[in-house]
């Protein structure tokens, strides 16, 4: 990129890399907003039951009201237009709960389309000695679930985990594949008028993984990584995102990006933050050798590299 000579977008062209590309297809895409995460998993689902010739399978969440206490009315009543007297949602306000994309659900799903083999991403750390952590990347194998107010709910998933720290053998199931429970959790919804909506939902803490946030795929090496750089806010989002190839060959980005926010220079405050960053490296070398007056001292930052430069 800092030679404007990027040969690793797609496109249409002989010599771009393609999507349909089988090391491609299905991967997850790394990009830098929640909603756009979410539609990019509502449109993979489908595609992805598409090309296994299956049908998703649609499971809901049990929802009921979070009934605030009395020191949390006041700050409540901001939030919400109303204040519930039972836990009983209404079935019109239930359908809008569901509806929500997860990133206006603290990113605990009010539906799951799933199939089987599908990619999840688990998002609960639940056993970590079983490595079913946050994060940890999955396949889905089977479910078990029962009808509720004439709809499917999820009481089991199982899925097995691709390339766990160990294999991981639980009786009576496959090689590194785990149970996954239904959580009960508070969240906060975010309704399509913008009004805060306080809730106690069960679910199965997953996600479909075909898209993540440059956040969520810190730590990760991929072999094959699909970017989208378009909405990436700086070059430190850049790099998350594109450090996590194992190779240019492996690495595909799916649209355009403004290349002023790699190729310029580092902003002020970053600049800043290195300078200080090195004056305290070396206020830490003139303590070690005691060298370093006395007067110099501080518990903050700040205060302890103002005292240093007025000594100097």
């Amino acid at each position: 990129m800092q030679n404007r000579c990027c040969t690793r977008i797609a496109g249409i062209g002989p010599s771009r890399p393609k999507l349909a590309q089988p090391n491609f297809r299905h991967v997850s895409v790394i990009t830098a907003r929640n909603a756009h995460r979410d539609r990019i998993n509502l449109l993979g689902a489908q595609q992805f039951a598409n090309d296994t010739q299956q049908q998703l399978v649609d499971f809901y969440s049990v929802d009921k009201w979070k009934v605030p206490t009395q020191h949390n009315k006041q700050k409540n009543r901001k939030k919400s237009r109303h204040l519930h007297a039972s836990e009983s949602i209404e079935s019109a306000t239930q359908e809008i709960l569901w509806g929500l994309p997860p990133n206006s659900t603290q990113h605990v799903p009010g539906k799951l389309s799933i199939c089987k083999g599908m990619p999840v991403l688990i998002k609960k750390n639940e056993a970590t000695e079983c490595c079913i952590t946050n994060g940890a990347e999955a396949k889905i194998v089977s479910w078990h679930s029962h009808q509720e107010d004439r709809v499917a709910v999820l009481d089991t998933l199982f899925v097995e985990l691709i390339n766990p720290p160990r294999n991981i053998q639980l009786d009576g199931l496959p090689p590194n594949v785990v149970p996954l429970t239904r959580n009960s959790v508070d969240i906060t919804c975010k309704m399509p008028d913008d009004t805060e909506e306080r809730i106690s939902r069960q679910q199965i803490l997953v996600l479909p993984n075909f898209a993540m946030t440059d956040y969520a795929s810190q730590g990760r090496t991929r072999p094959n990584n699909v970017v989208d750089l378009n909405n990436c806010s700086n070059h430190q989002s850049y790099y998350t995102c594109l450090s996590r190839s194992a190779s240019a060959e492996g690495t595909i980005m799916i649209q355009g990006f403004d290349p002023n926010k790699i190729m310029g220079e580092a902003s002020g405050y970053l600049r800043q933050e290195f300078r200080e960053l090195e004056t305290l490296d070396h206020i830490t070398e003139l303590h070690f050798d005691n060298a370093l007056p006395s007067h110099i001292e501080g518990h903050r930052r700040n205060t302890l590299v103002t005292a240093y430069q007025l000594w100097k």
